[in-house]
């Protein structure tokens, strides 16, 4: 699921996979929790959101779409320390927090 992915609420929003971590727009990072070829996990405002991957779109469970908009570089453009020590939000230690009124990028629903 490596590279670049145009947001479907605002498509000038771009946001980078890459690896273990989804880069977003405001250079923080969220951690991907569990990836598969079809999709993946990352927590949100202490909620896990899964997307499933259908015709190059990654499909949200919060309605969200990300649209791919080319295949990743050989390299991803993250270092290693940023990838582990950014600003991302973080899992914390199984505890769910009250559901969330926005998205990843702090979209309203």
């Amino acid at each position: 699921l490596n590279g670049k992915w145009s947001y479907n609420r605002d498509p000038t929003i771009v946001l980078e996979i890459c690896g273990d971590v989804v880069k977003k727009p405001d250079g923080t990072i969220a951690k991907i929790m569990k990836q598969t070829e079809n999709g993946l996990s990352i927590v949100h405002g202490g909620m896990m959101l899964q997307a499933n991957l259908h015709n190059n779109e990654l499909l949200w469970q919060d309605g969200a779409v990300w649209s791919r908009l080319d295949m990743p570089q050989p390299e991803c453009l993250l270092r290693d320390d940023q990838a582990e020590g950014g600003n991302g939000d973080h899992h914390n230690g199984g505890e769910v927090k009250e559901e969330v009124d926005t998205d990843l990028l702090g979209m309203q629903e």
